[in-house]
C-alpha cells in the first residue's frame, strides 16, 4: 500500500540521532528495536503522538548500553511536557535491553500476562512480538495510513517499510523484511 512520506532533511544531528522536529510541549512515544549490535542494527523512533510526526530517529550497530544510553537521551530530550512512554520490543535481545533501561528510566511500556507458574495475571515490561501482536501491529498501521496519520520524514524508514512484505514460504512464513533486508 502506498504511503505517505514527506521526507526531509534532518535538523540536525547529534551522535547520530537525527532530528526531524524539535522537542515541544506535546506527548512522545520512543519505540525501540532492540540488536545485538552485529548481525542487524537497532532502531530507536520518536513518535510525536498529537501528529503522528516521526520526530527523531537513531540506528546503529552498537552494544546494550549504547541503545540505552541513546533512549535515555532521547527520552530527556523529548521531555518538556512529561516523560515518553518508551515501548522496547522484548523479544530475544529486547529482554537485555529492558533490565538495563528499567535501572535508569521509569517510564516503560507494561503488558499483562498470565503466569502459569504463579497462576495469575502479571504486567511484564516492554511489548513482545509473536504472530498474533505483529499482525495487530500491521493492522494498525494500515488504519493510520489510510487516516494519511503518520508522517515519515526519515527516508531510511520509509525505505525499510517498503521492503516489508508477506511471505508463504516455510522459512519466511509470515510478515517480515524480504531477503538481504
Amino acid at each position: 500500500k502506498e504511503q505517505r512520506v514527506y521526507a526531509k532533511r534532518p535538523l540536525r544531528e547529534i551522535d547520530g540521532i537525527k532530528i526531524y522536529v524539535e522537542p515541544t510541549l506535546h506527548d512522545y512515544q520512543i519505540g525501540v528495536d532492540p540488536s545485538t549490535g552485529s548481525v542487524d542494527p537497532c532502531g530507536i523512533k520518536v513518535v510525536d503522538v498529537e501528529t503522528g510526526e516521526l520526530v527523531a530517529s537513531y540506528k546503529g550497530f552498537v552494544p546494550n548500553n549504547v541503545q540505552v544510553e541513546k533512549t535515555v537521551q532521547l527520552g530527556m530530550m523529548y521531555s518538556l511536557k512529561k516523560l515518553p512512554l518508551v515501548i522496547p520490543d522484548t523479544t530475544g535481545v529486547g529482554q537485555a535491553f529492558v533490565e538495563e533501561l528499567k535501572k535508569v528510566y521509569n517510564r516503560i511500556y507494561e503488558r499483562e500476562i498470565f503466569s502459569k507458574r504463579e497462576r495469575k495475571t502479571v504486567d511484564k515490561l516492554g511489548f513482545f512480538i509473536s504472530f498474533s501482536t505483529k499482525t495487530q501491529l500491521i493492522e494498525h498501521m494500515k488504519q493510520l495510513f489510510q487516516k494519511h496519520f503518520p508522517k515519515i520524514y526519515d527516508e531510511e524508514v520509509s525505505s525499510e517499510m517498503t521492503k516489508f512484505i508477506y511471505s508463504d514460504s516455510a522459512q519466511m512464513l509470515g510478515a517480515g523484511a524480504q531477503n538481504g533486508y
